[in-house]
């Protein structure tokens, strides 16, 4: 198995830990990437989503003056983000993180002396970066192709890609990873903004 095979096969059962009582109100599948402490060596993604009834509960704490249908629903800031199961190359996946080293040991990006994390390693940890956000569009794309997130949730929703530490990057992967009709209100708001 590739670490992009167990991110799909993790992702995948992780959407059958939604609770039932919640689905009918999920109006997206939040894909976190992170790294833990932000090494790039350390790549992991929480699935989870967000609700109509914290949508509401945002609007409510703003005293109603957050545009329900636009930032308080389409950006993160707003979103359930704790909580949520974690896979990759962290602790609790030691599946995930025997993958990921071996793949990047494989693939000369693996380095241990993070002293000397300049010149060459420096370029390992944008491939390893940019590796793992191609691993994660892959990981949607799979959720929908496989229909797996209208099994669950009873209809097609977005999958949303996010980054705290590369905010810009949510648009194009976003993009990249679903049917245009299901990001077309995420797109369009997230376009305004960059406008703005």
């Amino acid at each position: 198995m590739t670490f992009r095979q167990h991110l799909k096969q993790e992702a995948y059962r992780i959407l059958d830990t939604f609770p039932a009582e919640l689905r009918p109100e999920i109006y997206v599948v939040a894909l976190q990437m992170y790294r833990v402490d932000q090494d790039a060596r350390f790549p992991y993604v929480s699935v989870g989503y967000n609700t109509e009834a914290q949508i509401h509960r945002e609007r409510e704490a703003a005293r109603g003056e957050l545009d329900p249908d636009g930032e308080v629903r389409w950006s993160y800031a707003y979103w359930i983000l704790d909580g949520f199961e974690r896979v990759g190359h962290v602790p609790e996946d030691p599946v995930g993180t025997a993958l990921h080293r071996a793949e990047a040991v494989a693939k000369g990006l693996w380095f241990e002396d993070v002293a000397r994390f300049s010149g060459r390693w420096a370029a390992a940890y944008d491939l390893l970066c940019a590796d793992f956000a191609e691993d994660c569009v892959d990981v949607a794309r799979h959720l929908h192709e496989t229909g797996r997130v209208e099994e669950v949730l009873g209809r097609p929703v977005p999958v949303v890609l996010f980054d705290m530490d590369d905010p810009e990057e949510q648009i194009p992967l976003t993009a990249e990873a679903n049917p245009p009709e299901l990001v077309a209100d995420y797109l369009a708001w997230q376009r305004a903004q960059v406008e703005e």
